[in-house]
């Protein structure tokens, strides 16, 4: 509104009366004058770029609130995928809690027969309920879990999951490593990180210090106003409106900052003091940026060997299980060596699924660590 003119219109009458004892005419008489500037139509010339210098503050101001919001957009994106690949990764846990259920009833019903049969001790019997017992609690636990989850994506998302979704994670067996890329494209370029909306908030903000610098120190400059008035030389209103008396005065008035009891000064200090601040925020923003950046590459370069070697450790845990299984059908082992096999393939299995869902939900922290992804680089780079 400061850019923008302003009209105004001020009148002025005023009377005096002459005694007759004073007046050359030996009667009294009454003398009026009336004044009248007219229409004014006035604006600031931004001449120091005080006016100027606040809109820049206003709109650095907007643009950093902008940014927040595309941060809140961003960071809701990664918290859906994140709830997605969780709700998922129980799911497969759930699966593998229902096959470990379905393998603990096979093995007390055998354990069951060979007991009867003197095949099999009492303690193997009784070990082999409380494995059943637990994979039924676990069962629970996991599906009171995965109702959890589905909530949290339902509250993230504002609805219910589609049938398509239902039908998907339904369908979904394992927690695949191609669920999301884990893996990144060599030479990723630092100016990556400017995509950031807390790094372009932040250099918002510095610019809206260092516009509030402006404005205070244009304060120790005269403020010029230009004043168009629309009216005549003759102060008399008789005469205002008459033909030929008519004129156009433009009369610059220099107002000077002149007493302000220190004011000034303290605002212009004050934005130094901001100004400060907000570098100090900057600089603190980026290198958080590259710390970011940092822990993700760190943790994914260690997280995709540890996938490699759970999943061999999955592998040689299911030939333990199988093989200690037929020592235990041909009554070479004991039922206990059998429950240790299951359990370290369980187990396995349990971590390698954990571990995945790791990696990939790093992934997603790489993708707001660098303000986005790397998709437009990787485009550009294989163009």
């Amino acid at each position: 509104a400061e850019m923008l003119p302003t009209l105004g219109i001020a009148t002025a009458m005023d009377a005096s009366r002459t005694p007759a004892d004073l007046s050359v005419m030996d009667e009294s008489e009454i003398n009026r004058r009336y004044e009248a500037a007219g229409a004014t139509t006035a604006w600031e010339l931004d001449l120091w770029g005080r006016v100027r210098s606040l809109s820049d503050q206003a709109l650095a101001a907007y643009m950093a609130l902008d940014e927040t919001y595309i941060a809140a957009r961003m960071s809701l994106v990664s918290e859906v995928a994140s709830a997605w690949l969780t709700l998922r990764a129980d799911r497969e846990l759930l699966r593998l809690t229902e096959d470990t259920l379905a393998a603990q009833k096979s093995s007390y019903t055998l354990t069951t027969q060979l007991a009867r049969t003197g095949n099999a001790t009492q303690l193997d019997l009784r070990m082999a309920e409380i494995a059943l017992r637990s994979a039924e609690i676990n069962r629970a636990a996991y599906t009171r879990q995965l109702a959890r989850d589905r909530n949290a994506l339902e509250l993230l998302l504002g609805q219910p999951l589609t049938p398509e979704l239902s039908r998907r994670l339904n369908e979904a067996v394992t927690l695949t490593e191609g669920a999301i890329p884990t893996t990144l494209p060599g030479g990723l370029p630092s100016d990556l990180l400017v995509r950031r909306p807390d790094i372009r908030a932040a250099e918002y903000r510095l610019r809206g210090a260092n516009a509030r610098i402006g404005a205070a120190r244009a304060a120790f400059f005269p403020t010029i106003s230009l004043t168009g008035s629309a009216g005549t030389a003759s102060a008399s209103l008789s005469g205002l409106f008459e033909p030929g008396s008519g004129s156009w005065r433009f009369l610059p008035q220099i107002t000077l900052p002149l007493f302000h009891g220190g004011a000034l000064r303290a605002d212009l200090d004050r934005a130094h003091v901001q100004k400060q601040i907000e570098i100090a925020r900057y600089e603190n923003v980026i290198q958080q940026a590259f710390r970011d950046v940092a822990d993700g590459l760190a943790g994914q370069r260690t997280l995709n060997d540890q996938v490699q070697s759970e999943q061999r450790a999955v592998e040689a845990s299911q030939i333990a299980y199988e093989l200690a299984g037929l020592r235990f059908q041909e009554g070479v082992d004991d039922y206990l060596t059998l429950l240790d096999t299951h359990r370290m393939l369980y187990g396995a299995q349990q971590r390698l699924v954990r571990t995945r869902l790791m990696q990939q939900l790093n992934i997603i922290n790489l993708y707001k660590a660098l303000g986005g992804g790397w998709r437009e680089y990787s485009e550009k780079k294989q163009g």
